[in-house]
């Protein structure tokens, strides 16, 4: 019995057997009888980046990671996006009439011409399409707005001339009728402020003289009238805003310019010219062939030009360092002031009788380090002096006590209180044609010191002219002395006149001696200067 069951069983696993083909068999299809799965298409991803954006649409570029990829790019508002499931906008864009002229193939550069609401955000939308439907490869951009048009300008600039220091412009008003400011002031300086502080710091400026400085209408503003001389090669702001009733009355507006650049100093050369030579006096020029360049001159006298061994560069080392102060202490400090560009002219009026000179010029930067060899002219010398028979004196016998004026008139006599009030008259020969005189708390009375040339020159440049008559605060117990010159009708000069007095307390004349009435003192004494800083600037 058990014997006649497993027979059956392997008869029942043949049969099975032969069906199936047998367990070693397949019936796979070979590798060239096709066959499997179809292939799966890798999406499509789009790159886009906005460009320009105006009200009459944007420019953008598309670049698709397939080059043979066709999509659809358009512009759709933000908000036309906002919770739309990328099926339902598919569906949308599918349903536009003229899909077909926003369709691209590849990497594009695209302006879309569409009408844009400025503030309004868009994005731009781009989806793949496979030549009957879109294939559900879709990108956004990031959102983008057009700027509203700015405001028209209070102002409109345009630039006339321009030069290495100069420059002239036009300034039209939008407002013909409201008053304005222009000024010229460097970028540097004026990007470091917000436009607030610079109207502000203009205004206060003129405080309450502020309209006194304003245009009205079209104006023309230059170098030569309004703002002065500018650097070479440095960038300018036109600054101008609306002014009324003390304050800004439109937002500040710029216009940027700038000056043409230094030329070249090495290739510049001088020529120099001394006419109207007398004994103290010459009319000099100096002339660069290179308008643009800056630098320092003067005379020498022979003198200092042998002192020197003739160089100049060693001379003008001590020439600035002679005019450091506390209102200029630094070299540059003093080339913002001497430093000239162009053609220059000065009259000396104290040169010394019978002294050879040179002029002398040297192209400098900024510091007043030479950037080129100096230029020295040929020599001229000044006459011999002719004594005048033209004098003039200053006359007083009487001083009083300036307190006492004080408490009579605190306004007609502020600058007498605790100073000794003295009046004088000023007596010329008929030969004067001008005569200086000068108070000093200086002690002249060694001439051999205080030469009779160096009182001169002092009475020349800091003493009072034409006087009658002047009234004089002295210190108490203090000497002072009084110095006159007089000039005759072929300039030459007369002796120098010196008187001292030491007003003392106890010898004043009473008031009551007084004929009329003392009128304001002014600061009038002056140090005695020795003349060895420059001439040119004295």
């Amino acid at each position: 019995m058990k014997k006649t069951i497993s027979l059956f069983r392997l008869l029942m696993v043949a049969t099975l057997l032969s069906i199936s083909g047998g367990c070693s068999e397949t019936n796979d299809p070979a590798p060239d009888e096709g066959g499997g799965d179809t292939p799966v298409k890798e999406p499509v991803t789009y790159t886009i980046t906005l460009g320009e954006a105006s009200e009459q649409g944007v420019k953008v570029k598309v670049t698709p990671s397939d080059e043979k990829a066709v999509y659809y790019c358009g512009i759709h508002s933000e908000a036309s996006l906002l919770g739309i499931p990328d099926a339902t906008l598919l569906k949308q864009l599918a349903s536009l009439g003229d899909l077909s002229e926003r369709l691209h193939t590849g990497t594009q550069e695209l302006n879309i011409t569409e009408t844009l609401i400025p503030v309004t955000s868009y994005k731009i939308v781009v989806a793949g399409y496979d030549g009957k439907e879109f294939t559900g490869d879709i990108a956004q951009s990031e959102a983008f707005a057009v700027e509203p048009p700015a405001a028209p300008a209070a102002f409109t600039f345009e630039l006339k001339e321009i030069s290495f220091n100069k420059a002239t412009i036009d300034i039209v008003p939008v407002a013909a009728e409201v008053p304005y400011f222009a000024e010229v002031k460097e970028v540097a300086t004026c990007d470091a402020m917000t436009d607030d502080a610079i109207i502000t710091e203009i205004l206060n400026l003129y405080g309450s003289m502020a309209s006194w400085f304003t245009y009205e209408g079209p104006a023309t503003i230059s170098s030569d009238t309004d703002f002065g001389e500018l650097t070479p090669n440095t960038e300018y702001y036109v600054l101008a805003f609306g002014y009324a009733d003390g304050a800004a009355a439109t937002e500040l507006n710029k216009f940027k310019f700038k000056t043409d650049p230094e030329g070249d100093p090495k290739a510049n050369s001088f020529t120099f010219e001394a006419t109207g030579i007398t004994a103290r006096t010459a009319s000099v020029k100096v002339t660069p062939s290179v308008k643009s360049v800056r630098y320092v001159w003067d005379v020498i006298t022979d003198a200092n030009y042998k002192k020197y061994d003739g160089n100049i560069r060693n001379y003008l080392v001590d020439y600035i360092q002679s005019e450091i102060s506390p209102t200029f202490p630094t070299p540059e400090d003093v080339i913002a002031i001497i430093g000239v560009r162009g053609d220059e002219e000065h009259d000396y009026d104290h040169l010394t009788p019978a002294t050879t000179y040179y002029l002398w010029a040297v192209c400098v930067d900024a510091s007043g380090n030479p950037t080129a060899e100096p230029a020295v002219s040929a020599p001229f010398t000044t006459n011999e002096a002719i004594l005048s028979k033209a004098t003039a004196t200053i006359e007083f016998d009487k001083y009083y006590d300036g307190s006492l004026l004080y408490a009579i008139d605190k306004t007609k006599y502020k600058n007498y209180n605790n100073k000794a009030y003295l009046p004088a008259k000023i007596a010329h020969s008929p030969e004067a044609v001008k005569w200086y005189t000068l108070f000093t708390g200086t002690d002249v009375s060694d001439t051999s010191v205080y030469t009779d040339e160096i009182l001169l020159r002092n009475l020349i440049s800091q003493g009072s002219v034409g006087n009658e008559e002047r009234f004089f605060a002295l210190p108490w117990n203090e000497l002072s002395y009084f110095i006159a010159v007089a000039e005759d009708a072929d300039g030459n000069y007369g002796p120098v006149f010196r008187k001292s007095l030491t007003p003392d307390p106890a010898k004043a004349s009473p008031i009551s001696d007084l004929g009329l009435e003392a009128p304001d003192a002014k600061p009038q004494t002056a140090p005695i200067v020795m003349h060895s800083a420059p001439l040119r600037n004295r």
